[in-house]
């Protein structure tokens, strides 16, 4: 069927609302083509229904009453000899009328066999006639059975498609049917597009890195999410929180490096967050005009945590000597100073009382002479 320009047609638009045009304002394509590019406003014909594109695409053939491409085009009132008619079904109405041709047709033609046969002006008997006209009265009906039919279907398609064009401000969108990559109603598929996954977006706690031997009997956990979320549980012992809750305060012995572990859900999925108790050793280094240092001098030198001896560092050493110490765990150095490989170093490996009571053997880097100036020390 062809668009008529001065028929009103409705279609359902990407935001979901109804739409009204003229079919002035659209373009009729003929049958949909799986090689032809579409533009917005383009009409096509699927069986015994039309559909006007909303997007530009080719390839994507109209399925059901709506998707991200088409909207099924159904129509609401037809000019016709100056009388409207509305909520007429125009293409129906055709297939019967052409149905009605054919069946007079029919009649016309055993009419015509019935007079010859009886008049015998063309050598034809009351049998052939009588055949002719059960034939074309066969005819008449099967064309007839038809177009009542495809009338009804289409009818009550457009029916429904109305019914849910006029209902769609309220409609829920759980009920109409999608049916695209393995989403199986438009509600599916909006929650597929807008839905946001839950994540854990900072989980800290109060303590961070502490030296190792130090004991603490509390810690502070805060954290936070992206969204709101409808169960939350921590481990370690703490459990299952109210859904609110973005802070803790929990009581224990902390002593040794300790993760916590977050883990929330909005009720679909599920996020993680980790925070983690850390208990270190740490390095040390400096200047000192003293030959050997004891644990209280060595622990007066700048210093910091550390899991690695490498590093680097500009000294400025007046008559003094340059000390380099850290846990002995980690492996022997070597030097680099102002960019030269330098071997004038003593090493003293020892037992070294940390501030916090923890003992445990520390190399002791000692220059072997004392130095004036400024030096870029890397020790590897």
């Amino acid at each position: 069927m062809a668009v008529v320009s001065t028929t009103t047609y409705q279609y359902v638009g990407l935001n979901l609302n109804p739409c009204f045009i003229q079919g002035s304002g659209l373009v009729d394509t003929g049958p949909w083509s799986s090689t032809m590019a579409y533009n917005v406003k383009d009409v096509v014909q699927s069986g015994v229904d039309q559909y006007t594109a909303l997007a530009p695409n080719s390839g994507h053939p109209p399925t059901n009453i709506f998707n991200e491409n088409w909207s099924a085009l159904v129509v609401v009132k037809e000019q016709s000899g100056g009388v409207v008619d509305a909520g007429s079904d125009y293409y129906a109405r055709t297939l019967a009328e052409q149905a009605l041709q054919v069946g007079s047709s029919a009649y016309s033609r055993a009419t015509e066999a019935l007079v010859l046969a009886q008049t015998g002006t063309v050598l034809i008997t009351a049998e052939t006639g009588s055949r002719i006209a059960a034939d074309a009265a066969l005819t008449a009906f099967v064309f007839g059975s038809i177009a009542v039919d495809l009338a009804a279907e289409t009818g009550s398609r457009i029916a429904t498609d109305n019914y849910l064009l006029a209902q769609f401000g309220s409609i829920n969108a759980d009920t109409v049917i999608y049916g695209r990559n393995s989403l199986s109603t438009v509600g599916a598929a909006l929650d597929s597009l807008f839905y946001v996954y839950p994540s854990v977006t900072s989980f800290t706690n109060s303590l961070n890195t502490v030296e190792t031997g130090s004991t603490y009997s509390t810690v502070t956990l805060t954290w936070a999410y992206n969204k709101a979320v409808a169960t939350q549980v921590i481990n370690q012992g703490i459990g299952s929180l109210a859904y609110t809750l973005r802070t803790r305060v929990v009581n224990g012995t902390y002593n040794t490096t300790t993760t916590f572990t977050l883990t929330g859900s909005d009720g679909f999925n599920a996020c993680n967050g980790n925070t983690t108790i850390s208990f270190m050793q740490k390095r040390y280094w400096g200047v000192s005009a003293l030959t050997s240092l004891n644990d209280a001098q060595v622990l007066a030198l700048s210093n910091e945590f550390a899991s690695s001896r490498a590093q680097t560092r500009t000294l400025s050493p007046s008559g003094q000597y340059v000390y380099f110490a850290y846990p002995a765990s980690l492996g022997a150095a070597t030097f680099t100073v102002n960019g030269l490989v330098n071997t004038d170093w003593v090493l003293v490996t020892r037992a070294l009382v940390n501030a916090s009571g923890y003992s445990e053997s520390y190399n002791i880097y000692r220059s072997t002479s004392l130095l004036t100036g400024t030096y870029v020390i890397a020790v590897s």
